[in-house]
Protein backbone atom coordinates (compact mmCIF):
# COMPACT_ATOMS: atom_id res chain seq x y z
CA UNK A 1 0.00 0.00 0.00
CA UNK A 2 1.51 3.34 -1.02
CA UNK A 3 1.56 6.49 1.08
CA UNK A 4 -1.02 8.15 -1.13
CA UNK A 5 -3.63 5.43 -0.61
CA UNK A 6 -2.95 4.50 3.01
CA UNK A 7 -5.85 4.74 5.43
CA UNK A 8 -3.48 4.99 8.40
CA UNK A 9 -3.40 8.33 10.24
CA UNK A 10 -0.25 10.37 9.70
CA UNK A 11 2.46 9.53 12.21
CA UNK A 12 5.32 7.16 12.89
CA UNK A 13 3.50 4.02 11.67
CA UNK A 14 2.64 5.65 8.36
CA UNK A 15 6.24 6.85 7.97
CA UNK A 16 7.62 3.37 8.52
CA UNK A 17 4.99 1.20 6.86
CA UNK A 18 3.69 3.39 4.05
CA UNK A 19 6.70 5.55 3.22
CA UNK A 20 4.91 8.85 3.80
CA UNK A 21 7.38 11.72 4.11
CA UNK A 22 5.03 14.58 4.99
CA UNK A 23 5.91 16.98 7.81
CA UNK A 24 3.67 15.21 10.36
CA UNK A 25 5.11 11.76 9.66
CA UNK A 26 8.67 13.10 9.56
CA UNK A 27 8.19 14.86 12.91
CA UNK A 28 6.75 11.66 14.45
CA UNK A 29 9.83 9.73 13.22
CA UNK A 30 12.24 12.28 14.71
CA UNK A 31 10.40 12.24 18.05
CA UNK A 32 10.50 8.44 18.10
CA UNK A 33 14.23 8.41 17.38
CA UNK A 34 14.93 11.03 20.04
CA UNK A 35 12.93 9.13 22.67
CA UNK A 36 14.61 5.85 21.68
CA UNK A 37 18.09 7.37 21.99
CA UNK A 38 17.33 8.80 25.44
CA UNK A 39 16.06 5.46 26.71
CA UNK A 40 19.01 3.54 25.28
CA UNK A 41 21.39 5.98 26.98
CA UNK A 42 19.50 5.59 30.28
CA UNK A 43 19.41 1.81 29.94
CA UNK A 44 15.58 1.74 29.95
CA UNK A 45 14.95 0.93 26.29
CA UNK A 46 12.43 -1.94 26.16
CA UNK A 47 10.82 -1.99 22.70
CA UNK A 48 9.06 -5.30 23.44
CA UNK A 49 7.50 -6.97 26.47
CA UNK A 50 5.90 -10.39 27.07
CA UNK A 51 2.61 -10.76 25.21
CA UNK A 52 0.81 -13.25 27.47
CA UNK A 53 -0.14 -10.75 30.23
CA UNK A 54 -1.63 -8.55 27.51
CA UNK A 55 -3.62 -11.48 26.08
CA UNK A 56 -4.84 -12.33 29.58
CA UNK A 57 -6.00 -8.73 30.03
CA UNK A 58 -7.77 -8.80 26.67
CA UNK A 59 -9.64 -11.91 27.83
CA UNK A 60 -10.65 -10.12 31.03
CA UNK A 61 -11.79 -7.09 29.04
CA UNK A 62 -13.85 -9.34 26.79
CA UNK A 63 -15.54 -10.78 29.88
CA UNK A 64 -16.39 -7.22 30.89
CA UNK A 65 -18.03 -6.57 27.53
CA UNK A 66 -15.13 -4.60 26.04
CA UNK A 67 -14.41 -5.97 22.58
CA UNK A 68 -11.84 -5.19 19.91
CA UNK A 69 -13.88 -2.37 18.37
CA UNK A 70 -14.17 -0.61 21.73
CA UNK A 71 -10.49 -1.19 22.56
CA UNK A 72 -9.52 0.34 19.22
CA UNK A 73 -11.61 3.42 20.04
CA UNK A 74 -10.09 3.73 23.52
CA UNK A 75 -6.43 3.12 22.62
CA UNK A 76 -5.90 3.64 18.91
CA UNK A 77 -4.59 0.06 18.62
CA UNK A 78 -6.16 -1.36 15.46
CA UNK A 79 -8.50 -4.34 15.54
CA UNK A 80 -6.18 -6.16 13.14
CA UNK A 81 -3.30 -5.72 15.61
CA UNK A 82 -5.51 -7.02 18.44
CA UNK A 83 -6.56 -10.03 16.36
CA UNK A 84 -2.92 -10.75 15.50
CA UNK A 85 -1.98 -10.54 19.18
CA UNK A 86 -4.68 -13.07 20.05
CA UNK A 87 -4.60 -15.44 17.05
CA UNK A 88 -1.44 -14.74 15.09
CA UNK A 89 -1.04 -13.47 11.55
CA UNK A 90 -0.85 -15.12 8.12
CA UNK A 91 -1.00 -18.62 9.54
CA UNK A 92 1.68 -17.98 12.15
CA UNK A 93 0.95 -18.46 15.88
CA UNK A 94 0.67 -15.43 18.17
CA UNK A 95 3.99 -13.82 19.01
CA UNK A 96 5.54 -14.19 22.46
CA UNK A 97 6.29 -10.46 22.43
CA UNK A 98 4.37 -7.26 21.85
CA UNK A 99 5.48 -3.67 21.48
CA UNK A 100 5.74 -1.94 24.86
CA UNK A 101 3.59 0.98 23.73
CA UNK A 102 0.81 -1.36 22.58
CA UNK A 103 0.95 -3.33 25.83
CA UNK A 104 0.80 -0.19 27.96
CA UNK A 105 -2.24 1.15 26.10
CA UNK A 106 -4.19 -2.11 26.43
CA UNK A 107 -3.21 -2.77 30.04
CA UNK A 108 -4.31 0.76 30.96
CA UNK A 109 -7.96 -0.11 30.22
CA UNK A 110 -9.56 -1.07 33.54
CA UNK A 111 -11.73 -4.15 33.98
CA UNK A 112 -14.36 -2.15 35.78
CA UNK A 113 -17.67 -3.95 35.74
CA UNK A 114 -18.86 -2.54 32.44
CA UNK A 115 -17.92 1.12 32.89
CA UNK A 116 -16.16 1.09 29.52
CA UNK A 117 -18.49 -1.33 27.72
CA UNK A 118 -21.33 -0.47 25.37
CA UNK A 119 -24.79 -0.34 27.02
CA UNK A 120 -26.03 -3.59 25.47
CA UNK A 121 -22.79 -5.56 26.00
CA UNK A 122 -23.29 -8.69 28.11
CA UNK A 123 -20.77 -8.86 30.97
CA UNK A 124 -20.10 -10.92 34.08
CA UNK A 125 -22.49 -9.93 36.88
CA UNK A 126 -20.35 -10.88 39.89
CA UNK A 127 -19.68 -7.27 40.84
CA UNK A 128 -23.34 -6.36 40.40
CA UNK A 129 -24.42 -9.15 42.76
CA UNK A 130 -21.79 -8.23 45.34
CA UNK A 131 -22.86 -4.59 45.31
CA UNK A 132 -26.54 -5.46 45.76
CA UNK A 133 -25.73 -7.82 48.63
CA UNK A 134 -23.48 -5.22 50.28
CA UNK A 135 -26.22 -2.59 50.07
CA UNK A 136 -28.57 -5.05 51.79
CA UNK A 137 -25.97 -5.36 54.58
CA UNK A 138 -26.36 -1.60 55.02
CA UNK A 139 -30.13 -2.03 55.36
CA UNK A 140 -31.19 -1.11 51.83
CA UNK A 141 -33.78 -3.69 50.83
CA UNK A 142 -34.10 -5.18 47.36
CA UNK A 143 -37.41 -3.36 47.01
CA UNK A 144 -35.84 0.03 47.78
CA UNK A 145 -32.87 -0.63 45.50
CA UNK A 146 -35.17 -1.70 42.66
CA UNK A 147 -37.34 1.41 43.03
CA UNK A 148 -34.30 3.68 42.98
CA UNK A 149 -33.12 2.38 39.60
CA UNK A 150 -36.62 2.04 38.15
CA UNK A 151 -36.99 -1.75 38.20
CA UNK A 152 -39.64 -4.02 39.62
CA UNK A 153 -38.37 -5.96 42.62
CA UNK A 154 -39.25 -9.30 40.99
CA UNK A 155 -36.85 -8.59 38.12
CA UNK A 156 -34.23 -6.90 40.28
CA UNK A 157 -34.06 -9.79 42.76
CA UNK A 158 -32.64 -12.04 40.05
CA UNK A 159 -29.48 -9.89 40.02
CA UNK A 160 -28.59 -10.89 43.58
CA UNK A 161 -27.03 -14.11 42.23
CA UNK A 162 -23.98 -13.71 39.96
CA UNK A 163 -24.82 -14.19 36.30
CA UNK A 164 -24.60 -12.37 32.97
CA UNK A 165 -25.91 -8.79 32.95
CA UNK A 166 -25.88 -6.02 30.38
CA UNK A 167 -23.38 -3.23 30.98
CA UNK A 168 -26.09 -0.58 31.35
CA UNK A 169 -27.59 -2.49 34.28
CA UNK A 170 -24.17 -3.00 35.88
CA UNK A 171 -23.51 0.74 35.66
CA UNK A 172 -26.89 1.58 37.20
CA UNK A 173 -26.22 -0.70 40.18
CA UNK A 174 -22.65 0.59 40.54
CA UNK A 175 -23.90 4.20 40.61
CA UNK A 176 -26.48 3.29 43.25
CA UNK A 177 -23.79 1.52 45.27
CA UNK A 178 -21.65 4.66 45.21
CA UNK A 179 -24.56 6.54 46.75
CA UNK A 180 -25.86 4.02 49.31
CA UNK A 181 -22.85 2.00 50.42
CA UNK A 182 -21.59 4.76 52.70
CA UNK A 183 -24.77 5.10 54.80
CA UNK A 184 -27.17 2.78 56.55
CA UNK A 185 -30.90 2.67 55.85
CA UNK A 186 -33.22 3.77 58.64
CA UNK A 187 -35.57 1.39 60.38
CA UNK A 188 -38.69 2.97 58.92
CA UNK A 189 -37.72 1.69 55.48
CA UNK A 190 -36.88 -1.77 56.76
CA UNK A 191 -33.23 -1.19 57.59
CA UNK A 192 -32.96 -3.51 60.58
CA UNK A 193 -34.99 -6.28 58.97
CA UNK A 194 -32.90 -6.09 55.78
CA UNK A 195 -29.61 -6.14 57.70
CA UNK A 196 -30.74 -9.27 59.55
CA UNK A 197 -31.85 -10.85 56.29
CA UNK A 198 -28.44 -10.11 54.68
CA UNK A 199 -26.61 -11.47 57.73
CA UNK A 200 -28.64 -14.67 57.53
CA UNK A 201 -27.64 -15.07 53.90
CA UNK A 202 -23.97 -14.59 54.77
CA UNK A 203 -23.66 -11.57 52.48
CA UNK A 204 -20.68 -9.25 52.90
CA UNK A 205 -20.83 -5.49 53.61
CA UNK A 206 -19.01 -2.80 51.60
CA UNK A 207 -16.07 -3.04 54.00
CA UNK A 208 -15.35 -6.51 52.67
CA UNK A 209 -14.53 -5.39 49.12
CA UNK A 210 -11.91 -3.27 47.40
CA UNK A 211 -13.21 -1.12 44.56
CA UNK A 212 -10.46 -2.53 42.34
CA UNK A 213 -11.48 -6.18 42.81
CA UNK A 214 -15.22 -6.20 43.53
CA UNK A 215 -15.92 -7.04 39.87
CA UNK A 216 -13.36 -9.84 39.70
CA UNK A 217 -15.04 -13.26 40.12
CA UNK A 218 -11.73 -14.73 41.32
CA UNK A 219 -11.14 -12.07 43.99
CA UNK A 220 -11.56 -12.87 47.67
CA UNK A 221 -13.09 -10.35 50.03
CA UNK A 222 -10.64 -7.63 51.01
CA UNK A 223 -11.21 -7.93 54.74
CA UNK A 224 -10.94 -11.70 54.97
CA UNK A 225 -14.44 -11.89 56.44
CA UNK A 226 -15.93 -15.34 56.05
CA UNK A 227 -19.00 -16.11 54.00
CA UNK A 228 -20.98 -17.06 57.15
CA UNK A 229 -20.85 -13.54 58.57
CA UNK A 230 -23.10 -13.16 61.61
CA UNK A 231 -25.30 -10.14 62.26
CA UNK A 232 -22.88 -8.98 64.99
CA UNK A 233 -19.93 -9.30 62.61
CA UNK A 234 -21.81 -7.37 59.94
CA UNK A 235 -22.59 -4.58 62.40
CA UNK A 236 -18.98 -4.42 63.60
CA UNK A 237 -17.69 -4.38 60.01
CA UNK A 238 -20.02 -1.48 59.22
CA UNK A 239 -18.81 0.31 62.39
CA UNK A 240 -15.15 -0.06 61.38
CA UNK A 241 -16.06 1.07 57.85
CA UNK A 242 -17.48 4.32 59.28
CA UNK A 243 -14.60 4.72 61.74
CA UNK A 244 -12.15 4.38 58.87
CA UNK A 245 -13.74 7.41 57.23
CA UNK A 246 -12.69 9.52 60.23
CA UNK A 247 -16.22 9.95 61.61
CA UNK A 248 -16.66 10.66 65.32
CA UNK A 249 -18.86 8.53 67.57
CA UNK A 250 -21.94 10.76 67.12
CA UNK A 251 -21.57 10.75 63.32
CA UNK A 252 -21.12 6.97 63.31
CA UNK A 253 -24.26 6.59 65.44
CA UNK A 254 -26.25 8.68 62.96
CA UNK A 255 -24.90 6.67 60.05
CA UNK A 256 -25.79 3.35 61.71
CA UNK A 257 -29.18 4.68 62.87
CA UNK A 258 -28.42 4.20 66.56
CA UNK A 259 -27.06 6.15 69.55
CA UNK A 260 -23.51 6.60 70.91
CA UNK A 261 -24.55 4.75 74.08
CA UNK A 262 -25.81 1.80 72.10
CA UNK A 263 -22.55 1.73 70.14
CA UNK A 264 -20.52 1.64 73.35
CA UNK A 265 -22.59 -1.31 74.59
CA UNK A 266 -22.22 -3.26 71.36
CA UNK A 267 -18.47 -2.63 71.23
CA UNK A 268 -18.10 -3.79 74.82
CA UNK A 269 -20.01 -6.99 74.08
CA UNK A 270 -17.95 -7.53 70.92
CA UNK A 271 -14.71 -7.21 72.90
CA UNK A 272 -15.94 -9.54 75.64
CA UNK A 273 -16.95 -12.16 73.08
CA UNK A 274 -13.62 -11.95 71.27
CA UNK A 275 -15.32 -10.77 68.07
CA UNK A 276 -13.14 -7.66 67.79
CA UNK A 277 -9.97 -9.75 67.95
CA UNK A 278 -11.41 -12.22 65.46
CA UNK A 279 -12.06 -9.53 62.86
CA UNK A 280 -8.67 -7.95 63.47
CA UNK A 281 -6.96 -11.32 62.90
CA UNK A 282 -8.92 -11.80 59.68
CA UNK A 283 -7.86 -8.39 58.40
CA UNK A 284 -4.22 -9.07 59.28
CA UNK A 285 -4.30 -12.42 57.47
CA UNK A 286 -5.89 -10.83 54.38
CA UNK A 287 -3.25 -8.10 54.37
Amino acid sequence: MGAATSSRPHGYARYRLDGCRCYTCGWARSQYDENRTKKITAGTWRPFVAAQPVRDHLAALSGAGIGARRIEALTGVSRSAITALLKGRRGNPPSDRVRTETAEKILAIPVDGGRQAADAAVIDGTGTARRIQAMCCMGWSLTVQAELIGWTVSNFAALVKPGPVVAKTARSVADLYEDLSMRSAKDEIGGTRTRRFAAGKGWLPPLAWDDETIDDPAAASASGLSDDLTEAETWLANYHDAEGLGLNRQQIAERLNTTPGAIRGRLQRARQSGLVNKLHRNVEVAA
